[in-house]
């Protein structure tokens, strides 16, 4: 790459005029970005901005401010500036406009613009860009308005193999919650940029497919090597935004993962660099990854808090991050009290898209429905839930094979909620969430099926499990943990004095006078 960087520099210097001359510079720090070349990119940009060449200098200086990596700690109104210098340009030089566009709907994704900063850019962007739309322009759109991008058909040109085809049509895939679609094109864009030394584009492939591999992965092994690998990369290539992005991905695996130090560790460390960055999006994860790991701990009314807060537009999910919080949102709302807040804001999305959504949000939608109906209406709402395709999205199906056992359970149709209890738990225990599979073991407890293998021998071990009815020992083992009545409450979707009515039966019934006597007596759960 090096040589090839130092004949456009030299091109650049025996260019017949400065326009020229200043576009050549402008295309070897291009190349220099996309290999990871960071001071190069510095130097070729410096070059463009002496140029001195009026509108078209000024704006391949604004696009190169966004391109480089640490140049785009700017406020919105960049956004503004960027369209007018597109619109400046677009008649003599429409690929710089078009690249003009595509920043300025990055920098509204990074920077979570509001709704007339993305109306700003979308108007100009139909303004400018006639169809057929390009890879480029469908990732303008689905920077900005996801729900409209993922009603356009990919570009109907050949099979796409270029890296930078290849990885814009799979962030359109993924921003618009078409992971499956997104996946390939996400691998095959990320072999081939190894291929070509296309360093500087790997960390966004990589934590793209780490984000995609929680909700299609089996194992989320795989989905925390991608976030490694990629934030390493971009710590060693100057991309602050994508170690940023990396470290949220790796936060939200270990709440899943049940290790909460960790998450909050990388939440406090996203959150610190949303701050020094300029880049709220950062923001969502780092609310994310503490929600979840509240909902892991049994603190289900402060996840429900911050997930709240990532929702607070009720049309159709924005953003990647607002679909996993309506998800989330849905899981937490009963144990929290927030059915009937959670309820609206779930009944308003789905009312306001009627033409239906990408799979993802579509799917997430219909678990949140059937999370959140009364008795008469659940059945069938899960039915449809569980339906064909449901296991394509292990952690989805998992949560809705638990949501519906345990609703089946509740209305003591023990016998029916035992298979969806146990499928949930072997799913979870798949993945690597600990706390959900032994969540989902202690309802399938509850329904009183026996336990085999090592659990046989941890009961044989304190006896509770002989003295205790089923739903007593979960509390139990619950509580041997140090939770509240609150939140072993929270747990089990049961009210706390409930709690505490089967903790007076069970001290007696153990020969204990206390909570602290408690671990002594039962394997916490």
């Amino acid at each position: 790459m090096l040589p090839a960087l130092a004949a456009l520099e030299r091109a650049a210097r025996l260019s017949p005029d400065a326009e020229t001359g200043a576009s050549r510079l402008a295309r070897a720090a291009e190349l220099a970005c996309h290999h990871g070349l960071e001071r190069q990119a510095r130097q070729y940009a410096r070059g463009v901005e002496t140029a001195g060449l009026g509108a078209v200098g000024r704006a391949q200086s604004l696009w190169l401010h966004d391109l480089i990596p640490g140049e785009a700690a700017v406020g919105r109104e960049r956004v503004a500036d960027l369209c007018t210098a597109a619109r400046a340009v677009a008649t003599a030089h429409p690929l710089l406009a078009q690249k003009l566009l595509h920043a300025a709907a990055g920098r509204c994704w990074w920077q979570r613009a509001a709704r007339r900063e993305r109306e700003l850019v979308v108007d100009t962007f139909r303004d400018l860009r006639p169809r057929p739309w390009d890879a480029r322009d469908l990732a303008v759109l689905a920077l900005t308005d996801p729900a409209a991008a993922s009603l356009e058909a990919p570009p109907a040109a050949s099979r796409p193999s270029g890296t930078e085809e290849l990885m814009l049509l799979g962030q359109v895939a993924h921003l618009t919650g078409e992971l499956q679609r997104a996946a390939p094109l996400l691998a095959r864009a990320e072999t081939t940029a190894r291929a070509e030394g296309r360093h500087g584009r790997l960390p966004r492939l990589l934590v793209a497919r780490a984000l995609g591999e929680v909700w299609l992965g089996t194992r989320w092994s795989t989905a925390l090597a991608l976030a490694e690998e990629g934030r390493f990369i971009a710590d060693r290539t100057g991309q602050a935004d994508w170690a940023a992005r990396a470290v949220g991905a790796q936060g939200i695996l270990h709440a899943l993962c049940d290790r909460p130090e960790g998450a909050l560790r990388c939440a406090t460390e996203t959150e610190e660099a949303a701050l020094r960055l300029g880049q709220s999006r950062h923001l969502d994860l780092a609310a994310l990854t503490r929600a979840v790991a509240a909902s892991g701990a049994g603190r289900y009314a402060e996840a429900y808090a911050q997930l709240r807060a990532l929702l607070t537009e009720r049309t159709a999910p924005y953003a990647f991050e607002q679909v996993w919080a309506l998800a989330f949102l849905a899981e937490a709302a009963w144990p929290a009290g927030e059915r009937a807040d959670a309820t609206t804001v779930v009944e308003q999305i789905w009312a306001r898209n009627p033409g239906g959504l990408a799979p993802l949000p579509e799917r997430v939608l219909a678990y949140a429905r059937a999370v959140l109906a009364e008795d008469g209406e659940a059945e069938t709402r899960y039915a449809g839930v569980l339906g064909e395709g449901a296991e394509q999205w292990p952690l989805l199906y998992a949560m809705t094979l638990f949501a519906f056992g345990a609703r089946l359970r509740r209305r003591r149709r023990l016998l029916e909620s035992r298979e969806p209890l146990a499928a949930a738990e072997r799913v979870f225990r798949s993945l690597g969430a600990v706390s959900r599979a032994d969540l989902a073991a202690a309802e399938l407890r509850a329904t009183g099926l026996a336990q085999t293998g090592s659990e046989q021998v941890a009961d044989g071990l304190d006896s509770a499990a002989d003295l205790l009815t089923p739903q007593q020992l979960t509390i139990a083992r619950l509580a041997a943990r140090g939770l509240s009545n609150r939140a072993v409450a929270e747990q089990l979707r049961l009210s706390p004095r409930t709690v505490a009515s089967h903790l007076y039966q069970i001290f007696p019934k153990l020969g204990i006078t206390s909570r602290a006597q408690l671990a002594e007596r039962v394997a916490p759960s």
